[in-house]
């Protein structure tokens, strides 16, 4: 469910949009097009199962669209003549560093200071001042840095899903773990299918995480419905991988009691036996104890 300031947001707009494309991974978008200041405010998700609710949110601000160059005056360069450029932040002078970029329009009469890899301590006024022979023209913006920076910790890699057993064995009424190592950063999102349909956490079914890269699907009372083919797709940002485990259920051999029958001689007769059991058990019949080939 999707709230702005407490009220449900409605599709009903054809500037906001829903996207669940990737539903299946836990991801969704909110996608507001050409925004309006009534467009403020704040928005929150929440998340319901039958196990509770969770929710997260996010206050969004508008702010009316300014030209920084608006309150420029014009000026007259002689012929052959060009500006020169300096900058300042917060009055200083500032000279743009590795991480900044000044770019020249196509026709040369406009330019941009282009930041790259925002920090908060970049936060601050900022002027451009052009001198000529005639004098000195400046204009002004301000950078303010919202919201946290993260900080990438270890190198960025696509999803690796590492499983040491391939080949799981239980038997009926049991609980199967089903362990694997999945590598990547950022984390990636897991997606387990049995059989091509997606596995849903409930009573029988719970994921458990060892570490940041461990983790083991729980199958408990396990039954013959279990068994089959469990397959594995981590996401991320990067790429992805799937693999698989094969559990295989054992169960005892178990057979149908078989009704008495009165029939008389020369009549032919088909007596049924039910059995079940896996692996496939061996029939042996007999008849008084004797073996019946």
């Amino acid at each position: 469910f999707s709230y702005k300031n407490d009220k449900e947001i409605l599709e009903t707009d054809d500037r906001i949009q829903i996207i669940r494309e990737k539903d299946y991974l836990g991801f969704y978008e909110l996608v507001i097009a050409e925004v309006q200041p009534e467009d403020a405010g704040v928005y929150s998700c929440k998340a319901v199962n039958k196990f509770g609710e969770a929710s997260c949110e996010a206050k969004a601000t508008t702010v009316d669209f300014k030209n920084p160059f608006g309150a420029l005056s014009g000026q007259i360069l002689q012929s052959g003549e060009k500006s020169i450029f300096s900058w300042k932040r917060n009055g200083e002078p500032f000279d743009p560093e590795e991480r900044f970029k000044v770019l020249f329009g196509e026709d040369e009469d406009s330019l941009a200071l282009v930041f790259q890899h925002v920090k908060p301590e970049d936060a601050g006024l900022y002027t451009c001042v052009a001198q000529t022979s005639t004098g000195n023209i400046s204009c002004s913006a301000e950078l303010s840095v919202q919201g946290a920076i993260q900080t990438l910790n270890r190198e960025p890699e696509k999803p690796s899903l590492v499983i040491e057993h391939r080949e799981a064995n239980t038997s009926i009424g049991a609980t199967a773990i089903l362990e694997l190592q999945c590598k990547g950063f950022p984390k990636p999102a897991v997606l387990w299918k049995h059989e091509g349909e997606v596995v849903q956490v409930d009573d029988r079914h719970k994921f458990m995480f060892e570490d940041e890269e461990s983790m083991s699907l729980v199958i408990k009372s396990i039954n013959t419905e279990d068994a089959g083919e469990y397959t594995i797709e981590a996401v991320n940002e990067l790429g992805q991988d799937t693999s698989s485990i094969n559990l295989t259920v054992k169960a005892p051999p178990k057979v149908k009691k078989i009704e008495n029958i009165v029939c008389t001689a020369g009549e032919t007769v088909r007596i049924e036996i039910e059995v079940e059991g896996f692996p496939q058990p061996d029939i042996n019949v007999t008849n008084n104890g004797k073996d019946i080939s």
